[in-house]
């Protein structure tokens, strides 16, 4: 698989992650998780907060690096005239 085309499921999943981690975090402030949750469940619910928020930083990290060498192969050239060709000589 491509770097380009795995950069693209891995945004996906970074999105869906985030999404997923911001409901959590709202359940948590929540006067519902005050009231209604039992101190077992809390305990479990806070501890999942703080893997999934781990989990999204480290695919943020994971993107941030593929970005990079997705950026450094575009500009991986051996001369001047490559990247003419490549850049500027575009119709």
């Amino acid at each position: 698989m491509s770097i380009e085309k795995n950069l693209k499921y891995i945004k996906e999943e970074y999105e869906a992650e985030v999404a997923r981690l911001e409901r959590l975090n709202n359940f948590i402030k929540s006067a519902e998780f005050e009231k209604a949750t039992d101190e077992m469940q809390r305990e479990l619910l806070l501890k999942k907060q703080k893997a999934l928020a781990e989990y999204v930083s480290i695919i943020a990290e994971q993107i941030k690096y593929d970005m990079k060498k997705v950026q450094d192969q575009e500009f991986d050239v051996e001369n001047y005239d490559e990247i003419e060709k490549s850049h500027f000589n575009k119709k």
